[in-house]
């Protein structure tokens, strides 16, 4: 076992031995796994800081065996926005992408992300009647090399559900998972991608 230097809470490891977390002081960071000559576990390197997008970071998620690592970071204006960093196999950071808001909605943030390059995640809105605000609209969006989708609008079939509320996991062969709503219930869904 090692135990991860500066770290708060440690989210998720890929394959290379690098883990996505928090760190005292840090943020957002990963760690590479060290490793002995037998491949036996001997220790992590200090927490490696990633960058956001001139604002705090607000969460990291899942990392691929690529590489990719799904989070949400805000701006410097506060905008809180989808947002995806790439490392190689020693921590360094290849790429940053911002990934954006859904259009119509205030605020993005990636759950999750697969090594074909798909990542999902959810934007919010606040719904109002009149000048106040009665609650948050949600809806799962998914992007690839087209683009950022509102999930709903990529179903074919909703097999009785009203709509999607929350997309939570994709796997590596482009299913999805996370909540719906039918008119009375909240349920799970896995959506499948149609060739």
């Amino acid at each position: 076992m090692a135990v991860l230097p500066g770290g708060v809470e440690s989210e998720d490891v890929n394959s290379s031995g690098i883990v996505t977390g928090i760190a005292n002081g840090v943020g957002a960071a990963i760690w590479v796994l060290n490793f002995d000559q037998d491949d036996l576990l001997i220790g992590a390197s200090d927490p490696i800081p990633l960058p956001g997008l001139g604002g705090p970071i607000a969460d990291i998620h899942q990392i691929t065996d690529g590489g990719r690592i799904a989070g949400t970071a805000f701006t410097a204006t506060g905008d809180q926005h989808a947002i995806a960093w790439t490392v190689d196999d020693n921590g360094n950071l290849l790429d940053l992408a911002d990934l954006g808001i859904l259009n119509g909605y205030e605020t993005s943030g990636t759950s999750a992300v697969n090594d074909l390059g798909e990542t999902i995640g959810n934007a919010y809105r606040d719904q109002r009647k009149g000048k106040n605000t009665i609650g948050r609209e949600s809806a799962p969006f998914y992007i690839n090399d087209s683009g950022m989708a509102d999930l709903n609008g990529l179903v074919v079939d909703f097999g009785g559900l009203r709509n999607l509320e929350l997309a939570l996991d994709v796997n590596q062969l482009g299913w999805i998972c996370g909540q719906a709503v039918s008119r009375r219930d909240i349920h799970g869904f896995v959506a499948i991608p149609v060739p």
